[in-house]
């Protein structure tokens, strides 16, 4: 497929056509935009047939979805970051992905998709310079700001509030400035303009706190997140989006070793998940994880250990025994035994997590590796 691609990039430049912006590029391959055309190009893949790309597509509801500038980002760092264990088993909408599994030829087609893509699901955000510029990112921005989205954060970039990103708003195709000003105008309703722009300087607080958190600016995350819990409370959103804020609070307090602090906002965060999901949802499991390390931290093995056992029950059951979630659960639980003096318990829970890991990441990973280091120790 790559050869008769890269015939069709040269053929279709030889052609006139209309420019994406900045550039002499094409705005158009084969009815495809051309930064699609052009990533498979560059990185010698076919998304159909590339097993790290093709596995992310599906016909099921998806249960994270990229947001990035299509000029600063490509497909290689999407599967960087989904690769990771924190996003094992997740159904990942790229728009770049999608727009080649079903066809789609027009900005048109996708732009009343927008809400629905960005509710009730993760938002992976690769951040550049110029995301809060660009019309299609800050469409995004106003869905998962609103709807419910926990956000995963990549990178660093310029934040400003207080902007007109309304008015400022650019596209690579100058024709979808209008069409997703029209949605934003059938999103808000009256005083939309306003509206819209309040809206992304929600997002930007959400968006910076993560971005602070990622690059390991604790001390100066923790007023962004105290700010972005008073906004969510002012809105009123529900008990769950309201849960996510508390738990990035107690990690800012994790890691700065301020470990009651971090439990306080931990233990808030759990009654919220509780009464919004239920016992034995995977998040209750990730915030009894959570309590678990600090209170592994504090030194309290056997209040840690129960909450790591906690977490491994849900787990099992809403993932299965053989998940890296539950592989990484013993893994901590090994730890916990080894420090307790308990080898041979540790060693079992050890290679239990190991061979997982090379399930899943293969036999030479790091991860089993070290796995099998600890098991052997």
């Amino acid at each position: 497929m790559i050869g008769d691609l890269e015939e069709d990039v040269k053929t279709w430049i030889s052609q006139k056509a209309p420019k994406y912006e900045g550039t002499d590029k094409p705005v158009k391959l084969n009815g495809k935009s051309y930064p699609f055309a052009e990533y498979f190009k560059q990185l010698k893949i076919d998304p159909k047939r590339d097993v790290r790309y093709s596995k992310y597509y599906s016909n099921q509801r998806h249960t994270i979805a990229g947001s990035y500038v299509w000029a600063d980002s490509d497909l290689t760092e999407f599967a960087d970051e989904l690769e990771k264990p924190v996003h094992s088993g997740k159904l990942c909408w790229i728009d770049v992905l999608i727009n080649c599994q079903y066809e789609i030829e027009s900005s048109g087609q996708v732009v009343g998709l927008t809400g629905e893509i960005y509710r009730n699901c993760d938002v992976l955000i690769l951040l550049s310079d110029s995301i809060f510029t660009r019309a299609w990112c800050l469409l995004e921005a106003a869905n998962y700001s609103r709807n419910g989205c926990k956000l995963h954060v990549v990178g660093k970039c310029l934040f400003l509030q207080g902007e007109d990103y309304f008015s400022a708003m650019k596209a690579g195709v100058p024709s979808d400035v209008a069409l997703i000003k029209g949605e934003i105008a059938r999103m808000f309703g009256s005083e939309f303009h306003s509206k819209f722009n309040r809206a992304i300087d929600d997002a930007v607080v959400q968006v910076y706190g993560e971005s602070l958190l990622y690059n390991g600016r604790y001390q100066e995350a923790m007023p962004v997140f105290q700010k972005e819990l008073e906004m969510k409370m002012r809105r009123g959103d529900d008990e769950g989006s309201i849960a996510s804020t508390y738990v990035q609070l107690g990690r800012v307090f994790s890691s700065l070793g301020k470990y009651t602090e971090a439990l306080r906002y931990y233990e808030e965060a759990l009654s919220r998940q509780v009464r919004c999901l239920g016992t034995g949802h995977v998040s209750v499991a990730a915030t009894e994880k959570n309590i678990g390390s600090v209170l592994l931290q504090k030194g309290d093995y056997e209040n840690a250990l129960l909450r790591y056992r906690k977490a491994l029950k849900i787990e099992e059951k809403c993932l299965g025994l053989e998940h890296v979630s539950c592989a990484n659960t013993k893994y901590n639980i090994a730890l916990i035994h080894r420090r307790q003096g308990e080898r041979s318990k540790a060693q079992r829970l050890f290679r239990e997590a190991a061979s997982v890991y090379a399930v899943v990441y293969g036999e030479g990973h790091s991860e089993t590796r070290d796995a099998l280091k600890q098991a052997a120790t």
